[in-house]
C-alpha cells in the first residue's frame, strides 16, 4: 500500500511527504478493517447480527482511538452500511428501515466520538510520563 501511494504521488506530482500520506494511509486501513471484518465474518458463516455489530464496534473503537474523528465517523457509517447490507434481512439492501439499525448507527457514532475525544489526552499523558 505504501508503494502504491508513493507511485501515485510521483505520477501525479502531488506532495509525497510522509505527513501528507499518513491520513490517506489511515483512511485505507480504517475502511480496510471493516472490509476484512466483513469478509472474515461472512467467510466463517456468522449469522448473528449481535456478533457482527460487536465486531464492528471493536473496529470503530480501534479506529477512533488511532485516527481522527472524521475517519472514525466514516468508519462508523461504513460499518453500519456493511451490517445492514450483508447481515440484516433483507440481505443485499442498504435502506436503514428498522429502529434497531438506527440504534446500531447511533452506537457506532457515539463510540467513535467518545473514543476520538478520549484518545488524544491519553496519548499526551502517556508521552508525558516517559
Amino acid at each position: 500500500l505504501y508503494g502504491l501511494m508513493t507511485t501515485f504521488c510521483r505520477d501525479t506530482g502531488l506532495e509525497c511527504s510522509v505527513s501528507a500520506r499518513l491520513p490517506l494511509l489511515r483512511g485505507c486501513v480504517s475502511i480496510g478493517a471493516i472490509v476484512l471484518a466483513t469478509a472474515g465474518l461472512r467467510g466463517i458463516g456468522v449469522q448473528s447480527p449481535t456478533t457482527v455489530a460487536l465486531t464492528y464496534l471493536l473496529v470503530v473503537l480501534f479506529v477512533a482511538s488511532w485516527t481522527t474523528l472524521t475517519l472514525a465517523v466514516a468508519t462508523s457509517v461504513v460499518a453500519t452500511l456493511s451490517l445492514n447490507y450483508f447481515f440484516l434481512p433483507p440481505l443485499g439492501t442498504f435502506p436503514i428501515a428498522e429502529t434497531n439499525n438506527w440504534i446500531a448507527l447511533g452506537a457506532f457514532l457515539v463510540v467513535a466520538v467518545v473514543a476520538s475525544n478520549c484518545a488524544p489526552p491519553a496519548r499526551s499523558a502517556a508521552v508525558g510520563s516517559k
